[in-house]
């Protein structure tokens, strides 16, 4: 018995990949970078 046969059989149903996903649609107008800035503000101070 070679290695190909010992191979499992690809399952088309997990060949899906995130690309095909659309249930999550990124906010293209949010700027992470000043979300981030606005999250992490204030912490860097010594209270």
């Amino acid at each position: 018995m070679s290695d190909s046969d010992r191979l499992p059989v690809p399952d088309p149903a997990a060949q899906k990949t995130d690309r095909d996903d659309t249930s999550i649609v990124p906010d293209m107008e949010a700027d992470p970078v000043e979300e981030e800035a606005r999250r992490t503000e204030g912490l860097d101070d010594p209270a």
